[in-house]
């Protein structure tokens, strides 16, 4: 069955996109004609015609639709051929009836069940149930999203391994999947990761250069010399060394020996003349040994200052470099200290060439020495791997990349596990409801291909032949008759003498025959078979061109065909009733069942035309009643049509008053004055004169206040002859005064 049909910019239906819904068993249309009703009719008769047009069946099951329109008229006609035969069974095949019926049952319960297993597999919103595969979407879909997450948090870090996959979630996705399989790379830590790629992922990379590795070893063996800890005094075996031993002055004494020399032999303290013998102690005093030791501290002195300046410089444009392998913050540390030091010991130094009878101790620089060491040579460890790298870049490349997706799918482990538990047990139960369906289906195929041969050889075109010929004769149409060509199983349309009659029929009898074969058609097949195949039946105005007789055979043989879809003898599961007659309509639609509401398996619609755009509209209950009706109908309608009304008012003025009230017409217009006698003037002129049916299509262009003034007129009208209940019944008012 169709459930639905979108209408958007097609013939008159160029409006907003309209979508007709919740269509039944029974569907009746009706409107006038060019509203665009065989609009509709065509497009279920071919939807591939109709780009921006939608069909939708029921459970996305289509079905053959069979549709009488115009269309179908001139093309049943237009085959030189012939007319196409209509198969059905012979009368004497009613065991094949039986088993035909029989297996068609048997298909309908496997097709239900196979409906049942899809609804598992598909879902079913009204039952709110989502499906199998919707379930299977959706654990994709949140693997997915789990995924792309860690591709937006890692895409700074990482875009080079990325490679490929960064512009899809799908493909990010699948990638993580394929790498979840097969990848065994050794897991490392996010910094260790981000460091090598740094290097490994980098656009310009060059080799570096190593850090030389500063030597501290002269210091520090500077820092042991014996020379610090010696004290330094002159000769002892001297009367004078005992003097100055006692006095523990001997670095005064050589401080003094300085001045001595340039004082000319005075002293240079108390500046009195001194002998030669004090001049020979004193220099005996202070010996070659003496000499030599204070020499040694001069060279240490010397050669400590320039080592240690030679490390600070070297360490501080080291830093003015700012390697980026090393850590800089540290190494600024440590050189802050090793220079603190080596101020301290220059200033050991210093004193000790002053004062060289006092022994000293040099603070080590040996600890920060060895930290600085260790900061430069973890350095060159990085200058050393990033130069291998560069030299097995490729490799290297490949190498982290594999370990960069290792990390990613250690970090999605949950949403993996989740994924695998639930997939493995989705795609599992879908293969079987699958495989049930697929042997569902073959069972259903193999009954069908019973089916086709039981109908082949029971089926003939004779018997429809047959049936068309017989309801001609009782209608009267005596003047043609349908023959079967033997050989083709076509049908031919011949006068009683035998000659064609195709070509001087008359357009009502052409409408009546195309419309007997349609519905012959509907129970039967064009081939041997398909008889028995499930299909929708469409009528588009079947009555247009045929008299009232004709158009209540039409009526009747329809309304039978309702009642055997309804009760399920026919292979019909839906029908549509495109019409503009309002009889054929009444006729149709009746069911004495029915109350004030559509019965659940049947929907009425108006298809309506206001500015040239098509527009249908559903209803509850049956909106035609009688042609008197729509006329009030049309009255009550708030987007009532300028251009009609007035003509409108005259018919329903001419039919109640006229017809149905024997109302003195001469009178009515007397109990006006002024404008509004005017009016009512204009809404009873024709009828006076019973012109008016003659004049049904002239239409005079009026605006809103004078169509107020219409309405106002006419129901004073109803007042001034005291009927205004039926006014009120009619306009559906519960309850006014006049």
């Amino acid at each position: 069955m169709i459930e639905s049909i979108k209408l958007s910019d097609v013939a008159s239906f160029t409006g907003d996109t309209q979508v007709l819904s919740n269509f039944s068993k029974f569907n009746y249309f009706f409107g006038s004609n060019g509203t665009g009703k065989t609009t509709i009719s065509r497009l279920i008769a071919e939807p591939s015609n109709f780009s921006s047009c939608v069909v939708k069946w029921e459970n996305d099951i289509e079905i053959e639709a069979l549709v009488y329109n115009r269309d179908y008229v001139e093309k049943t006609f237009s085959q030189a051929e012939g007319i196409p035969g209509v198969f059905t069974l012979g009368k004497d095949a009613k065991k094949v009836e039986e088993e035909i019926k029989e297996l068609n049952k048997e298909i309908g319960r496997l097709e239900k069940r196979i409906l049942g297993l899809e609804k598992v597999l598909n879902g079913n919103e009204a039952e709110e149930n989502v499906g199998k595969r919707m379930e299977l979407f959706r654990i994709e879909d949140e693997l997915t999203l789990a995924c792309w997450k860690k591709k937006q948090k890692y895409d700074d870090y990482f875009k080079m391994a990325f490679s490929g996959v960064r512009g899809t979630r799908e493909s990010f996705k699948n990638k993580v999947k394929a790498e979840a399989r097969k990848n065994k790379a050794e897991l490392k830590t996010l910094e260790y990761l981000k460091e090598q790629a740094k290097k490994v992922f980098a656009e310009t990379s060059v080799p570096e250069n190593e850090i030389p590795v500063p030597d501290f070893s002269p210091l520090i063996e500077y820092e042991a010399d014996a020379i610090l800890k010696k004290v330094i005094v002159g000769k002892e075996d001297l009367d004078i060394a005992k003097l100055i031993s006692q006095l523990n002055n001997s670095d005064w004494v050589k401080k003094g020996m300085d001045y001595y020399t340039l004082s000319q032999k005075r002293c240079p303290f108390c500046q009195q003349k001194t002998t030669d013998e004090l001049e020979q102690n004193l220099n005996a005093y202070f010996d070659e040994e003496y000499l030599a030791d204070m020499e040694k501290i001069k060279k240490l002195n010397r050669n400590y200052v320039e080592d240690a300046n030679g490390l600070s410089t070297f360490l501080e444009e080291l830093i003015s470099t700012s390697p980026k392998n090393i850590k800089l913050d540290a190494l600024k540390k440590e050189k802050e200290l090793f220079d603190s030091i080596i101020a301290l010991n220059k200033q050991k130094l210093r004193t000790k060439a002053d004062k060289a009878s006092q022994a000293t101790k040099l603070e080590s620089i040996k600890e920060v020495g060895s930290k600085i060491d260790n900061l430069i040579s973890e350095a060159n460890l990085k200058i050393k791997e990033h130069n291998r790298i560069l030299q097995n870049l490729e490799q290297e490349n490949n190498l982290l990349v594999e370990q960069v997706w290792r990390y990613i799918i250690e970090e999605l482990h949950e949403d993996i596990s989740n994924y695998d538990a639930q997939y493995g047990k989705l795609t599992t139960l879908i293969q079987k409801i699958e495989k049930r369906i697929e042997k569902k289906k073959e069972q259903v195929r193999e009954k069908r291909i019973l089916i086709n041969g039981l109908e082949k050889q029971s089926t003939s075109t004779i018997p429809t032949c047959n049936a068309i010929n017989d309801l001609l004769t009782v209608f009267g149409f005596t003047g043609f008759r349908l023959d079967v060509h033997k050989e083709t199983n076509y049908y031919k349309l011949i006068r009683p003498d035998g000659s064609s009659a195709e070509t001087t029929l008359s357009e009502g009898e052409r409408s009546f025959i195309t419309f007997l074969y349609f519905y012959h058609l509907l129970k039967g097949s064009q081939s041997q078979s398909g008889l028995t195949e499930n299909r929708i039946a469409v009528f588009d105005d079947p009555v247009s061109s045929l008299d009232s007789n004709i158009l209540f055979i039409v009526s009747s043989l329809i309304k039978k065909l309702i009642e055997e879809v309804r009760v399920g003898e026919v292979q019909i599961k839906q029908i549509f009733i495109l019409t503009h007659n309002v009889y054929f309509h009444k006729e149709v639609t009746y069911n004495p069942k029915r109350t004030n509401n559509a019965m659940e398996e049947e929907t009425f619609w108006i298809v309506r035309k206001p500015n040239q755009t098509s527009f249908v509209e559903s209803y509850n209950n049956n909106p035609v009643k009688t042609s008197y009706e729509l006329l009030w109908h049309e009255v009550r309608r708030n987007d009532r049509s300028n251009l009609t009304i007035q003509n409108i008012l005259r018919r329903i003025l001419e039919n109640y008053f006229k017809v149905l009230g024997g109302i003195n017409l001469d009178n009515i217009c007397e109990k006006f004055e002024g404008q509004e006698q005017i009016v009512c003037a204009s809404l009873c002129s024709w009828m006076h004169d019973g012109s008016h049916l003659a004049l049904d299509d002239l239409y005079v262009s009026v605006d809103d206040n004078q169509v107020d003034m219409f309405l106002k007129v006419f129901k004073q009208i109803f007042i001034n002859e005291n009927h205004l209940a039926p006014y009120n019944m009619m306009m559906g008012i519960e309850e006014e005064s006049a």
